[in-house]
């Protein structure tokens, strides 16, 4: 839900995004700034009234009016670091609505307990840093599962909806399964054709880690309501599938 926001009003914002603002973007007073709220779908614009080093107060004076952005959710394995990173930055970036990283069976060193909260942290401050550079209008949520069973659990409690579509991207293999552009029918790639093309309510992708899914994730994925597609006839690496994935979907579903 969207809430009342009274204006004008006067927000002071935290000392990390302060020394941003005057020692990165050297800010002066009357300079005028778009504020991102973490929970909320809309951005604000903004006046600095007083910035020092430590310190920046501004003055909100009006709700921008945010796009609506598909419901695309990406379920990615844990890769390496920087993969990792990758993928959560460019989820941010294309606007997802979440991202659900898991160690698959497959992952090299699963983590538990504080570990696993801290890669969840940093994974949250790479969002953080891509919600920034890109303004996006939305804030991608970041969620870190121990496994894939506990992912699909978690996000899957309910019934399958009606439009809904789940998709699972396989390695290339002997089973062909089909392109996953064919579950998006549309005549041309315009925006009209796209507005008027029949479209899931919300889309779920996973991607499995170099390798793929083994045999009883890959079972798991379709008692969930999983379809298998592929992303073309080559071998991908898990970061490249993982946006590759997400950016047709987030086009074929109403991006522009």
């Amino acid at each position: 839900p969207k809430a009342h926001i009274h204006l004008p009003f006067r927000l002071t914002l935290a000392a990390e995004e302060a020394r941003h603002a005057s020692r990165v973007l050297r800010l002066e007073v009357g300079a005028e700034v778009e504020l991102f709220a973490l929970d909320q779908e809309h951005s604000l614009r903004a006046i600095v009234v007083s910035i020092t080093g430590e310190r920046c107060e501004v003055e909100v004076v009006e709700q921008l009016p945010s796009p609506r952005l598909p419901d695309v959710t990406l379920l990615a394995a844990v890769v390496k670091p920087a993969q990792s990173d990758f993928i959560c930055e460019k989820a941010a970036e294309l606007g997802l609505k979440s991202v659900h990283f898991f160690f698959a069976e497959r992952s090299q060193h699963p983590l538990r307990g504080e570990r696993l909260r801290e890669k969840l942290e940093r994974l949250q401050r790479v969002r953080d840093a891509a919600l920034k550079q890109s303004h996006s209008p939305r804030c991608t949520s970041v969620f870190l599962h121990p496994d894939f069973s506990t992912a699909l659990d978690h996000l899957h409690l309910a019934a399958q909806k009606p439009k809904e579509t789940r998709l699972l991207c396989s390695v290339p293999g002997t089973e062909q399964p089909p392109e996953i552009t064919s579950f998006f029918p549309v005549q041309s790639f315009s925006p009209t054709s796209l507005e008027n093309s029949p479209r899931p309510v919300e889309t779920y992708i996973a991607v499995g880690p170099e390798g793929g899914f083994t045999s009883s994730e890959l079972e798991l994925a379709l008692q969930h309501g999983y379809r298998t597609a592929k992303l073309g006839s080559t071998t991908l690496r898990s970061e490249t599938a993982a946006v590759l994935a997400s950016g047709l979907c987030m086009l074929l579903t109403g991006l522009n």
